[in-house]
C-alpha cells in the first residue's frame, strides 16, 4: 500500500471544506445585498400568522441565509400582513436546540439609500423559538404625506449577518 497517497487525504479534505466555506460564505454575502435592496412585496398573513388562501405569497421574503440554514427557521413570517401602523408585527424564529445564534438585532427601512432604523435588539440567550413583537410605530411614523406604505424588516446576528428578511405593509 502506498501510504504517501493516504497522506494526502487529509489535506484534500482540508482543501475541501476549505471552498465548500469560501462558497457559502460568498453566498451569504450575495443574500446579504439582496436584504439591503428596497421592499417590494408582502407576504400576506393573518393575525395567526398562516397564510392567506389566495393571497400574496412573496418567495423573497423570510428565507433563511445560506451560513444559518440548518440553524434557524422562520416558524411563522410577519403577522398579521398588512399590520395597522397602531397594532403589532409579530414573527416567529425557531432556532432549535443547539443554535450558535446569540442575540438579535432588528432592522427595518423603506429604502436602503435613505434611512435604515435599528428597531430592537436582545442581547440575551435565545429561546429555542422567539416571537418577535415589533411595533411598525417605530419605522413607519403615524403622520405624514406620501410615507411609504411597504417596508423591509431584516433580523441580524449579534454581528450584523443577516438571518432573515421581509417585507411587511403598513397601513394607517
Amino acid at each position: 500500500m502506498n501510504y504517501s497517497k493516504l497522506t494526502n487525504i487529509p489535506k484534500l479534505l482540508l482543501i475541501s471544506f476549505l471552498c465548500i466555506a469560501c462558497s457559502q460564505s460568498d453566498a451569504q454575502k450575495e443574500f446579504e445585498n439582496q436584504a439591503f435592496r428596497t421592499p417590494q412585496n408582502i407576504t400576506e398573513t393573518t393575525t395567526n400568522g398562516e397564510l392567506v388562501d389566495g393571497g400574496v405569497n412573496d418567495p423573497d421574503d423570510w428565507r433563511i441565509g445560506p451560513d444559518y440554514r440548518g440553524l434557524i427557521e422562520v416558524g411563522k413570517p410577519a403577522y398579521p400582513n398588512p399590520v395597522l401602523i397602531d397594532d403589532f408585527i409579530f414573527i416567529e424564529l425557531d432556532f432549535g436546540f443547539e443554535s450558535r445564534i446569540r442575540g438579535l438585532r432588528v432592522f427595518a427601512f423603506s429604502d436602503p439609500n435613505v434611512n435604515i432604523q435599528q428597531i430592537d435588539e436582545i442581547t440575551r440567550e435565545l429561546s429555542t423559538i422567539e416571537t418577535l413583537r415589533i411595533s411598525p410605530s417605530l419605522f413607519a411614523g403615524s403622520t405624514g404625506v406620501g410615507l411609504a406604505t411597504i417596508y423591509r424588516i431584516v433580523i441580524t446576528d449579534q454581528n450584523e449577518n443577516v438571518l432573515t428578511y421581509g417585507d411587511v405593509e403598513v397601513r394607517r
